[in-house]
């Protein structure tokens, strides 16, 4: 129910269509917590940043959005233009992969960006 819910408000986003997808993906990551891309998916593309973030920000970091992958797909741009974002990709252990790899996503070089990725990370890194 979820899936084509969250279809159905891609093809017709009415605000009823968008409430009824991220309703659906809440009632699905309540019965199995390691949907919560699901939620992630929906309330990037149908609700507000703040309500993302707080999704995120209470989900349980040892299960990550199905490996993370989800974060960076469009839809979640406007995350990576708020610096919270890094305090989340943190939790999920993105952070450090870029401090110790060198490898950091390619929103981090954005002009546009309005903040540092490393000093925020500096900042929330454990």
């Amino acid at each position: 129910m979820a899936h084509e819910s969250y279809l159905g408000a891609r093809m017709a986003p009415t605000p009823e269509n968008k409430r009824l997808a991220i309703q659906n993906a809440r009632a699905l990551y309540a019965e199995d917590p390691s949907t919560s891309w699901v939620v992630a998916r929906a309330l990037s593309e149908f609700g507000s940043l703040d309500e993302l973030i707080a999704f995120l920000e209470a989900s349980d970091a040892r299960v990550p959005p199905n490996t993370t992958w989800t974060l960076f797909r469009t839809t979640f741009a406007p995350l990576h233009h708020d610096r919270r974002f890094m305090r989340l990709a943190a939790r999920f252990g993105l952070v450090d992969y870029w401090v110790e790899s060198g490898k950091w996503p390619d929103f981090c070089s954005d002009p546009r960006l309005g903040y540092d990725c490393k000093a925020e990370t500096a900042k929330v890194r454990r």
